[in-house]
């Protein structure tokens, strides 16, 4: 009788056990610590996080071809471009996780086909992104024109404000201290006999 008890006892007690035991947790990314290292892979099909002690994150998005970009400035998202081979691209962050994937730029003055977010880059101080702006217009009874300009957004996205105008600038750089904004700007010129020649303006009336 004794042993019988024990047993409907143990019985009870395993059953207590697999009644209140902890649900399985979801696997969480592992973590990596700082500082952290960002590249794309060569597929251009995801981002890799590296940290110094060998910790690895990979971070996919969905199919379009993916440029990492930096951090921003407080070091808690990474800034990086989605993009499809040849065509239009966007600009996002995310968190180190790959979570809250957030779209910085918001433009409605053209369809969504014929503008794009290229080489952004992150002021070190206030987090600022500038940014190569591309547009695609045709204006009525005119060829299509495309231009490519400086334009900047807030760290947490927005519409763009245009550093620039005249329609061909790139690569922004910001300086140390955030203060200051480095581009390349192009101008046209009527070419010459070879490639480092430029046609002479043609004099003024009179000279």
């Amino acid at each position: 009788m004794s042993s019988a008890r024990n047993a409907i006892g143990a019985v009870f007690l395993i059953g207590l056990l697999t009644l209140f035991a902890p649900a399985p947790s979801r696997a969480q990314p592992s973590l990596l610590g700082a500082p952290l290292i960002a590249v794309t892979t060569a597929r251009l099909d995801r981002i890799v996080l590296y940290d110094l002690s060998g910790g690895r994150r990979e971070l996919r998005f969905d199919a379009r071809e993916h440029f990492v970009w930096g951090f921003t400035a407080d070091g808690c998202r990474v800034i990086f471009t989605l993009g499809e081979p040849g065509g239009i691209s966007r600009l996002y962050s995310a968190r180190l996780d790959g979570s809250n994937l957030r779209s910085l730029v918001q433009f409605a003055d053209l369809p969504a086909e014929d503008w794009s977010a290229w080489e952004p880059q992150i002021n070190p101080v206030d987090g600022r992104i500038a940014f190569t702006f591309f547009r695609r217009e045709t204006p009525p009874g005119r060829l299509t024109q495309e231009t490519y300009h400086i334009a900047w957004i807030p760290a947490e996205g927005g519409t763009p404000q245009f550093y620039s105008v005249s329609g061909d600038e790139h690569s922004p750089v910001w300086s140390h201290d955030g203060a200051w904004l480095a581009y390349v700007a192009y101008d046209g010129r009527i070419p010459g006999p070879d490639a480092f020649s430029t046609v002479p303006p043609t004099p003024p009336s009179g000279a």
